[in-house]
């Protein structure tokens, strides 16, 4: 498996649009991750957020966060450990949440060129092996 190298960008990040949702395939393991967050209620008022990461490949669970609040730096950080253990993907498939268009999280992508591959809003089948996951999370 060939592994990406984060590589050195300088000056200013530009805007990053959105490329239209021309999936990448996963002819093998670590070509293609989906990233979600699911959200539970443990306690009246308390709340706890997971960033789960799955390869779509060997649908191997690469490693989940779980904070009461996530941030865009919080989840670059978490990502950008993933890299370093297990490679960078070739596509990173996510919804457009406000931490996946943090400024750091793009600057991640890019640094690790990492395709960023948002998933179309209220189509969630497009990374079904991800929604599917929770289920099993919680088990």
């Amino acid at each position: 498996m060939e592994l990406h190298k984060p590589v050195s960008i300088k000056g200013r990040l530009g805007v990053r649009r959105p490329l239209p949702l021309a999936p990448t395939e996963a002819g093998a393991p670590g070509q293609v991750r989906p990233v979600d967050f699911v959200e539970n209620k443990l306690v009246p008022g308390r709340k706890l957020r997971v960033l789960n990461g799955l390869d779509i490949f060997s649908r191997y669970a690469l490693g989940s966060l779980g904070e009461d609040s996530i941030t865009g730096a919080l989840a670059a950080q978490h990502l950008e450990r993933l890299f370093w253990r297990h490679g960078a993907p070739r596509g990173l498939r996510r919804e457009q949440g406000t931490e996946f268009a943090a400024q750091v999280f793009q600057k991640l992508l890019l640094t690790w060129r990492v395709q960023d591959e948002p998933v179309p809003q209220a189509q969630p089948y497009y990374h079904g092996h991800l929604e599917s996951f929770p289920g099993s999370l919680r088990e």
